[in-house]
């Protein structure tokens, strides 16, 4: 997703200590040498999942000043993500598991089931 591709390449950009459009520039806890030693550094062994609002809070607060900027904007839409995340992985995956998942974000939502529910027919 692009909302997914601008955190990745802002938090990174971020890291190795450039700018935004309008100058800020947060407090770094580490001097990556290149963008790519950023990625590396961040993502460890695993592949960093950059749709959760609460692991981007947490590596923020790990990297930067007082998890700035992504902390203060990111804490108040937690379930946001969280559903939106619910979702996608409905419509990217057709496994049991994710479909559940939806069903049970349709009855907790909408207060109840809909038969043959779809994550187009609910948007």
């Amino acid at each position: 997703m692009a909302w997914e591709n601008l955190l990745e390449e802002s938090f990174i950009r971020y890291l190795v200590g450039a700018k935004s459009g309008i100058g800020y520039k947060p407090k770094r806890f580490v001097n990556p040498k290149n963008m790519a030693h950023a990625l590396r550094m961040i993502s460890g062994k695993r592949y960093f999942k950059w749709n959760s609002a609460s692991e981007i809070i947490a590596l923020s607060e790990l990297y930067l000043g007082d998890g700035e900027p992504y902390k203060p904007i990111l804490q108040g839409v937690t379930t946001f993500f969280d559903e939106m995340n619910i979702i996608r992985n409905r419509i990217v995956h057709k496994s049991t598991f994710a479909k559940d998942k939806f069903n049970h974000f349709i009855r907790e939502t909408l207060g109840h089931g809909i038969r043959l529910m779809t994550p187009g027919r609910f948007l």
